[in-house]
């Protein structure tokens, strides 16, 4: 009887065992690094574990001539090449070509939808400064364009986060500042990956320029719940991973930008930009400063 029991409580000590550590390494957060986005002298320890890069080929089965509206914009353009990332369903068919009024411009295109996702047109300062005397918007005019054409041309503007501007003043020789507004959507107070970039003319009040990534591709119901804490310390572990047997005397990071992206396998993940400062040795503070992104998946 004893020996069954002393049985029994050796299999209950493996069983809570077993499944405790299963249990802790399910739930700590895997974390990978983005390949190419730290210094090439760097002595970190670097390894490339997910590549979100731009590859470019060709597919016989893009349309070789296309016109499409966009917009108060009709492109017509030649097929070029079609660019494609891990991202989820982030694949582009490219084309060059010109608009109603003759400017160059370069526009891309959504294989499945067939919609424009990103346009860029090369405006002339005889054009631009033509138009320029009967209009100089403001920038809270010329957001209020972008928002406009959000919400004409994509989804409702109410959906995305304004969250930066970048004025260029120095494009005056095209009548006046060029305003870039930088959307995203938001969830939980988490920017993410699904973004659009629109940069108007404040002497013509048009768009310019044009990018959008990841539409609809993020549904905040369907991201798994995680633990900020846990994935900050998750990164911090990796840091060290990354920094802690090279050599080098001291290191920082800090954390500059945190989305919530998809990848192509459709799962979801939280995608870091560290600025690491790192000093060589003890007589040096901070010599050299390097960045390095990296991918926290959510989920099993």
């Amino acid at each position: 009887m004893k020996k069954t029991m002393l049985l029994v409580s050796i299999i209950l000590c493996i069983t809570v065992l077993f499944v405790t550590t299963s249990c802790g390494t399910s739930n700590t957060p895997r974390v990978y690094e983005v390949s190419g986005t730290y210094d090439s002298n760097s002595l970190g320890a670097h390894k490339d574990e997910y590549d979100l890069s731009y590859h470019t080929g060709t597919e016989k089965s893009a349309d070789k001539n296309i016109c499409l509206p966009f917009g108060k914009e009709t492109f017509t353009g030649v097929y070029s090449s079609t660019t494609s990332s891990a991202k989820y369903h982030d694949k582009l068919r490219e084309y060059i070509g010109t608009t109603e009024n003759g400017e160059d411009v370069h526009f891309s295109i959504h294989p499945t939808s067939g919609e424009i996702q990103r346009f860029s047109i090369q405006v002339s300062p005889a054009n631009s400064n033509q138009e320029a005397s009967s209009i100089q918007l403001t920038e809270d005019e010329c957001l209020s364009v972008a928002q406009q054409f959000i919400s004409e041309n994509i989804n409702s503007a109410d959906d995305y986060k304004h969250y930066d501007t970048k004025s260029h003043d120095y494009l005056s020789l095209y009548g006046g500042a060029l305003y870039v507004f930088f959307f995203c959507t938001t969830t939980d107070s988490v920017k993410t990956d699904e973004s659009i970039i629109i940069s108007i003319s404040a002497a013509t009040g048009r768009v310019e320029y044009y990018y959008a990534s990841l539409l609809n591709a993020i549904e905040p119901s369907e991201i798994p719940e995680y633990d900020l804490e846990a994935t900050n310390a998750a990164v911090a572990d990796k840091v060290d991973e990354i920094y802690g047997d090279s050599g080098v005397h001291s290191y920082t990071h800090k954390i500059t930008d945190l989305r919530i992206t998809r990848l192509e396998d459709g799962k979801y993940y939280l995608r870091y930009v560290l600025d690491m400062n790192i000093s060589k040795t003890a007589e040096t503070q901070y010599p050299y400063s390097e960045r390095v992104e990296l991918l926290v998946s959510l989920g099993s």
